[in-house]
Parts: structure tokens; C-alpha cells; sequence
């Protein structure tokens, strides 16, 4: 009988955290489990395990607390961002105690000052232990940068371009760092094998006003801060220019001879390094159809003769060895004879046209040639034919689990049919079945493949050790105090969760736990304890308060400021609450939204808004209130459904004389509407997509108070394509499509809800919603159809992007492609971007390319997002 362990004795944590801990050890258990499983809990992120032993039946753990790092903060930072500071970071600790990578963390910051000239700056790193984690206060004293007072030339400077450093010039070693190499690349691509270089610096107390064409606020703010100079000395030593006289066979390009060679990048011609440039001749040779007779290589500084003497390769006779079609290719391979002489161009020539027109009889091939005696080679067949008959079958311990045996098989075949050579690979077989197995519970299943060939078929027998069989056991939670546990439960999907343990159901609860945005420090760990799954959540919760204040420019309602202020993880439940007031000459937006991840213990996301939107137009002004309820649902990760009921109310004043009552609009309106919108992303990247696509579809009905306004449908679609033809260019292409269908056509709806193209998210070239359909009296009040096209090629240089794009759509009165609505409206036009975490920052220029009348000669854009 196994050791049995009676009594857990866990020490060195809280008496809370032993109490959840002990609920991983339901005794009695076996002595290898418990060891297992304490074992296991070095996953943990807050806790290590310092020491195990067993005593009798007692297992003690003696474990203490990690204090994972949750975030760094920086301090005393004034001429650097911190984004800037942490893309020359490489040394991020995991925790507070790991005190070798703080201080790699310390002396990189540290490095980087130096390296910026703020030779006085000081790096001191605080670690703040809080309940579970940890924060990293890197403390900055920075000082003031040093400036170039003179520089002193020592060596040969003629060849290349030496370092320019100008006197009054901030002192930035980098830069002058990234100068010298550069010069050493050019002196080595001139001949100068030998060349280096130095440099030193001397402080000195001599003041000199700094400045920076490159950093004015640098320039400014150092104005009246203590000034340190240095003297600076760089040395330069290209060595001697090395002569090379060169002697090849006929047919070889001494320039690309010379070029693979790569002579500047030896450090010394030398008995070392002759046998290495030996190897590369011969390699170069062979790749050119040539065989070496011999090298001589003679280095005699400055001087260096190499001679290669070798002829072109060829054979007298080249042996065939294939399965079938020996003949046929032995005769073809004849007729590449030339007075009785195959050239190296000829047979590689012949290995390309048969191993075409074997892909053309469906045969996978593969040709190699040897080399026999002088002269003479062989060349192999390996071919290998459309698929026998194909046996598979899957065995396992149980009886029972005949479903999973049938799964396991159906993936299988599946996997065949869409790539019969993938049978062929035993790792993939069995990483397929192992994940089966896995969605039935059977979370440590071991999986053999064995393969045989028979005359008339192929047979793939899978044996699966499944293991134990894991249930899904509770949710224990380390931190996230005001955060409640019914929410966390419901964030790792538990209450939906089977029975048996599901490899699905934990790669879900690890990606939601963390990514949730409530946390600034979140882990989850599947803990799997005598056939349970213990699903282990260890979070921070995030600081509660939040603001924010703006101001910015909008191309349709001039300069805007706007004040924003939140609450999350409202009640514990995850929510957060928003008000949002913005305020520009044309337009008052005031806003409150709640929004939650998860709610009713479902996995849904929720949100509520009220708002009041004052807007005011060319020809009326309106105020609009708003009541919105939406939930959205996850179809698979990338594709949520979302529907939405949303109660409006609408007033106008001011209204030009040609909207007419009744007929345009109405004073006053309230509408009901009802949605439902289903969205796909397919692309590589959210906020700065480069490749793949995006559609979505929205169907809405809404329905009047009052019988003056008609009840209406509006379906709309939207797509986008990112297609990227080299790595720094994609090409954009987006279309749309919206139609209103009223129930009365003699009855109006509301201004605000028809449609309306011109600006800078439709068609660029013309003003914000400018195109629009006509009343009766001449007044833009916007169609019930429109259509969308646009093209956009960007061009990536960093953080910068250049823009080319064209536009084109229309409005319909009516219906789309109504015949009675002018011809289609088009822009086109150039812009620059700048990227930023939020995405890009958008300044476009455009012109409009039909209806010119319309529109001005020019219209520019200053946004922050794409178009598309």
C-alpha cells in the first residue's frame, strides 16, 4: 500500500491564503499526489515553494510570497517619454525579489543616459511591496546634458566621412558611436581591411550655449541650467588599403567573385583565415558550374594575390537510377550531349524540365546528383505516388468512450482530406488526437502512431493512453479583494463549464482572467489534483477613479474640448461607469454609459448609455436624447453578434425654409429601434490592421410614437480588405452600402438618420456630409440609399505612413443605383499618418474629381483613426 500524507502544514504565507491552499490537498491522498501537486505550485505567480518534506504522514511546505512585478513606474523623467525609456529596456524583472534583473534594469537606464550625454544622471530603483505584487519606482535624477566644447582629430581621416561634431552641439556618445561605425563600413568597403577607431572625452568647466536643430524643447530647457562642456577626441585608423590582384578562370565575374568573398569583413588575412577563404572559393565555383583545380592565396600586406585556377564542370557519362521511366529519362538526358560531353548547365537544366513534368504526372520527386569518379555522376529518382487505399483507427483503455474514439478518427480524416501528405508527419497525428482526447476530459492522454505500408493500402494505427479523467473542480481566487467572486467565477466561464475538464474551456478562462481590463496584474493557473482541475485566479484589482480632459480638432465641427471621468469595477461586478462631456462651436455631446464584461452570469458583455447631442447644421439645428441597451455576444473570438434596442428623441429649430413640415421632417419625433449587428475581423492587428479583412452586416427596424413620422428598416454592409504587396506597403480596399426602407414613402424620418457622404471618413474631397440629397426646396437633407468605394495604398516609413487614396459613392433619394441621382461623386488625395498606440494621427489633403462646382479647391482633414 502507497504512503499515505494525513495532515498539510503549510508555513511562510497569510493563515487566508494557507486556508485556500490547503483546499488543493483533501486528505488523505497518496504521498506521490501530494508531492505532485505541491510541485505544481511553483506555477503560481505570487507564491514559491522554498522547500518540501515529509515526515511521517505530515507533508510541510515551507513557501513564501513572490511579489510579481505589476507595473514600473518612472520618475524624474523630464527630457526623455517614458515609451521612449522602455524601447531600450530588455531587462524586465518578474518579481520584487529578484533583485540581479533590478539591477540590469537599473545600470540599462542608467546606460542610457550616458549614451544620451547626461553624463550626471543618477538611477535608483524602489521596490513597493503591495498585498500580492509589486511596483518597480525607477527614481531619475538626470542632470543637465553635456555640451561639445571642441574636438580633436588624431589618426587618418581621408578616407570615408569622418564624424561631424560641431561645437555647441548637445553631446550625445551615441550618436557619435553610430557616426564612427558608419565610417569604418565605408573605409572597409574601400579596401581598408584594417580599419578602427576610438574615441574618449575629457570634461571640462568652460561654458558653451547648447542647442539642437533635431530637439528644440532639449535647447530650451537647458537655457539657463548649468552648462558642462566636453572635450572630445576620436581617432581614426583606416590602416593600408588592401591591393588586390586577382586571377580566375575564364567565365567567373571577378566583381561578384570578389563581392562573395566578403574581404571587409576579415579581420586579417592569416594562416587562420586562409582555409576559410579557401572553403568560399570552391563554394562560389561550384555554385558557377565550376570545378577547382587549386587556389593560391598570397597575402602580403598591403598586398594580396589570389589565383584560382579550375575549368567548367562536366561529365562524360551521368548514370540514371529511378523507380520508372529509367529509359525516358536516359534518353532525354542524351539528347543534352555535346560532343560527348555533358556541361553542369545542361544537367541542371534537364533536373529542372523533369522535375516539372513529374509535378505534372502528380508525382512528389525529389532529384539529387553525386559525384562518382572524375567525370562521371549519378543521379537519383525518389519518387513518390498518388495514395494507396488509407486504413486509420484509434485505440484506447476505456470501452466507454467510443464517441471520443469516433471524434478522434473524424479529425483524422478531415485532416487527410485536406492535406493527404499530412498523415505522413506522426508528431501532427498525435497532437490532433492528444487535443481530442483533451476535450473530453482527458487532459494528460499520451498518444503513439504507428505506420505501415501494405501492397494494397496504407494503415495508421493511434494508440492513446488516455489517462485520468479530470473534472472541473472551483475557482480559488489570491488578491482582487474588491472585486466579487461570483463576477471572477463568471469570468473564467465556470458556471458553464462540463463536468469533465475541457482543454477549450481552460485555454478560455486564461485568455478572458488575463485580459481583463480591471486588473493590472492578472495570472490564471489550472492546478490538476487527483483527477480535479483547480482553476487558480491571482489578480490586482486596478485603481478605480479615472479622468481625463482633451482638446482637439474635428474637421466638421472646428476645435473641441473634451472632459471624460469613470469608474471601473463598479460594485466588484467588472463594470465601469463614464461621463463624458464635449464641447466644440457647433456641436455639445454630453454623455453617461455603464458597460460589463460577463453579466448574468453568462459570457455577454452589456452596455447602457443615456446622452444628449445638440448638433447645429447649415440649414437646422437639432437636439437629440438618447436611450441605448446593448448585449453582445461572442460567436467564435473574432466574431461578435450584438443586439440593441435604443430609444431616440428628436427636436429641431432654425429649419431652412426649403425642409418642408411633413414632408422632410417633422418638429418633433420619438422612435423605438431594434438592431441586431454581426461583425468579422479578420485582420492581424486591431487598431492598425495590414493584412486580412473585416465585414459586417446591421439590420435595424424602428418604430414612431406618432403617426405623423413612417416606421422604417435600414440595412447596412460594410467590407474591408487589407492586401500587403511588400512588407512595407498595404494596399486598403473598403466598400459600403446602406438602404432605408420606409413602410410609408408619404411620410418623413428623422433628419439625423438619413444618409449623408463627405468628409474625412467617406469620400475625402468634399465637406463633411455635403453630399446628400435635395428636397424639394433645394435644402440638403440626406438620401435613404448610398453606396461607398474606397482604395488607399499606404506606405510605411516607422511610425510615419504616406497615404494615396481615391473615393468614390453617391446618395440616393430614394433607392440604390436610383437613375434619377447625379452621377457618382469621387476624391482623391495624399496624406501622412503618424501611429500611435491609440492609432494613427491622420492629416489628409484632398481634391474632389467630379461635381467640382460642389466643392472647394481643396479639402484638409486632421483626424486620429482611419478611415477604414
Amino acid at each position: 500500500m502507497l504512503a499515505e500524507i494525513l495532515t498539510i502544514t503549510i508555513m511562510g504565507i497569510s493563515d487566508a491564503d494557507q486556508e485556500k491552499l490547503q483546499r488543493l490537498f483533501p486528505t488523505p491522498l497518496s504521498q506521490e499526489t501530494a508531492l505532485e501537486t505541491a510541485k505544481q505550485l511553483e506555477n503560481l505567480s505570487y507564491f514559491s515553494v522554498e522547500g518540501v518534506q515529509v515526515r511521517d504522514q505530515e507533508l510541510l511546505l515551507q513557501m513564501s510570497q513572490r511579489y510579481p512585478v505589476e507595473k514600473i513606474v518612472l520618475k524624474g523623467n523630464w527630457a526623455f517619454l517614458d515609451s521612449t525609456l522602455f524601447s531600450q529596456i530588455t531587462s524586465f524583472p518578474a518579481s520584487g525579489t529578484d533583485t540581479v534583473a533590478i539591477r540590469q534594469l537599473r545600470q540599462q537606464v542608467l546606460d542610457f543616459y550616458i549614451l544620451e550625454g547626461y553624463l550626471d544622471a543618477r538611477v535608483e530603483v524602489e521596490v513597493v511591496n503591495l498585498d500580492y505584487t509589486s511596483v518597480l519606482v525607477i527614481q531619475i535624477r538626470e542632470g543637465s546634458p553635456y555640451v561639445v566644447t571642441d574636438t580633436s582629430f588624431v589618426g587618418r581621416s581621408e578616407t570615408g566621412s569622418p564624424p561631424l561634431v560641431l561645437p555647441g552641439t548637445f553631446f550625445r556618445p551615441i550618436r557619435v558611436i553610430e557616426a564612427l561605425e558608419h565610417w569604418k563600413a565605408q573605409a572597409l568597403s574601400e579596401g581598408y581591411s584594417q580599419a578602427d577607431y576610438f574615441f574618449s572625452f575629457e570634461r571640462n568647466e568652460r561654458t558653451f550655449p547648447g542647442f539642437s536643430i533635431a530637439a528644440p524643447f532639449k535647447t530650451l530647457f537647458n537655457v539657463l541650467n548649468q552648462r558642462r562642456g566636453v572635450s572630445l577626441y576620436i581617432g581614426l585608423f583606416p590602416g593600408d588599403k588592401l591591393d588586390v590582384e586577382l586571377e580566375v578562370p575564364e567565365g567567373i565575374d571577378p566583381g561578384r567573385f570578389l563581392q562573395s568573398l566578403r574581404l571587409e569583413q576579415r579581420s586579417a588575412i592569416d594562416e587562420f583565415e586562409i582555409p576559410l577563404l579557401e572553403h568560399d572559393i570552391r563554394n562560389f565555383m561550384l555554385r558557377n558550374g565550376f570545378t577547382t583545380t587549386s587556389i593560391s592565396i598570397e597575402p602580403a600586406a598591403p598586398h594580396l594575390r589570389i589565383r584560382v585556377e579550375g575549368h567548367r564542370k562536366s561529365y562524360s557519362a551521368v548514370t540514371i537510377e529511378a523507380p520508372v521511366w529509367q529509359s525516358s529519362l536516359e534518353k532525354r538526358l542524351q539528347e543534352q550531349l555535346r560532343d560527348g560531353i555533358l556541361e553542369q548547365e545542361s544537367v541542371a537544366d534537364f533536373q529542372r524540365r523533369a522535375y516539372l513534368e513529374l509535378l505534372n504526372r502528380s508525382v512528389e520527386s525529389r532529384i539529387r546528383i553525386t559525384d562518382q569518379e572524375e567525370g562521371q555522376a549519378t543521379m537519383y529518382f525518389d519518387m513518390r505516388f498518388p495514395r494507396l487505399p488509407l486504413h486509420m483507427s484509434v485505440h484506447d483503455g476505456t470501452q466507454e468512450e467510443e464517441q471520443t474514439r469516433q471524434q478522434a478518427l473524424m479529425t483524422l480524416h478531415q485532416l487527410y482530406m485536406d492535406n493527404e501528405r499530412s498523415l505522413d508527419d506522426p508528431q501532427l497525428i498525435a497532437q490532433r488526437v492528444r487535443r481530442v482526447y483533451a476535450e473530453a476530459g482527458y487532459l494528460e492522454a499520451q498518444v503513439r502512431v504507428e505506420r505501415h505500408v501494405a501492397p494494397d493500402h496504407v494503415g495508421v494505427l493511434v494508440r492513446v493512453d488516455e489517462g485520468q479523467r479530470f473534472r472541473s473542480a472551483g475557482v480559488i481566487t489570491f488578491g482582487a479583494e474588491n472585486t466579487s467572486r461570483r463576477y471572477i467565477r463568471r469570468m473564467t466561464g465556470h458556471p458553464q463549464m462540463q463536468p469533465f475538464a475541457r482543454a477549450s474551456d481552460i485555454e478560455g478562462a486564461r485568455r478572458v482572467v488575463e485580459a481583463e481590463r480591471i486588473f493590472s496584474y492578472s495570472q490564471y493557473t489550472p492546478l490538476l489534483v487527483d483527477g480535479n482541475v483547480h482553476h487558480i485566479v491571482e489578480a490586482e484589482d486596478r485603481d478605480n477613479l479615472f479622468g481625463a480632459v482633451s482638446l482637439g480638432y474635428d474637421s466638421a465641427y472646428g476645435p473641441n474640448v473634451q472632459f471624460r471621468v469613470g469608474y471601473s469595477n463598479v460594485l466588484g461586478r467588472g463594470g465601469e461607469v463614464t461621463a463624458t462631456q464635449r464641447h466644440s462651436e457647433k456641436r455639445q455631446v454630453t454623455a453617461l454609459e455603464y458597460s460589463e464584461s460577463h453579466s448574468f452570469g453568462i459570457p455577454i458583455d452589456t452596455a447602457y448609455t443615456l446622452s444628449h447631442t445638440s448638433n447645429e447644421y447649415d440649414n437646422y439645428t437639432s437636439r437629440t436624447d438618447l436611450f441605448s441597451m446593448m448585449v453582445r455576444y461572442y460567436l467564435q473570438d473574432t466574431l461578435p453578434l450584438a443586439a440593441t434596442y435604443w430609444r431616440t428623441s428628436h427636436s429641431y429649430s432654425s429649419v431652412h425654409p426649403g425642409i418642408v413640415q411633413g414632408i422632410d421632417y417633422w418638429p418633433r419625433s420619438s422612435y423605438h429601434h431594434f438592431g441586431l449587428n454581426i461583425r468579422k475581423d479578420g485582420t492581424d492587428n486591431i487598431i492598425s490592421p495590414t493584412q486580412g479583412y473585416e465585414l459586417s452586416a446591421t439590420q435595424h427596424y424602428s418604430l414612431s410614437d406618432s403617426a405623423n413620422l413612417s416606421n422604417y428598416h435600414t440595412s447596412i454592409v460594410r467590407g474591408t480588405y487589407y492586401l500587403p504587396p511588400w512588407p512595407r506597403g498595404v494596399i486598403a480596399l473598403h466598400g459600403a452600402a446602406g438602404q432605408i426602407t420606409r413602410e410609408d414613402d408619404a411620410l418623413p424620418v428623422p433628419l439625423e438618420n438619413r444618409f449623408r457622404l463627405g468628409g474625412a471618413n467617406s469620400i475625402r474631397g468634399f465637406k463633411y456630409e455635403d453630399i446628400a440629397s435635395r428636397s424639394s426646396g433645394g435644402a440638403r437633407i440626406g438620401g435613404f440609399a448610398y453606396d461607398l468605394l474606397s482604395v488607399e495604398y499606404r506606405h510605411f516609413l516607422g511610425n510615419f505612413e504616406l497615404v494615396a487614396f481615391y473615393d468614390l459613392g453617391n446618395v440616393y433619394s430614394e433607392r440604390l443605383g436610383d437613375s434619377s441621382s447625379s452621377t457618382p461623386y469621387t476624391g482623391m488625395g495624399t496624406g501622412i499618418r503618424y501611429r500611435t498606440p491609440v492609432g494613427p494621427i491622420r492629416l489628409d489633403v484632398a481634391r474632389a474629381q467630379s461635381h467640382k462646382d460642389q466643392a472647394s479647391d481643396f479639402e484638409i482633414y486632421l483626424t486620429i483613426g482611419y478611415s477604414f
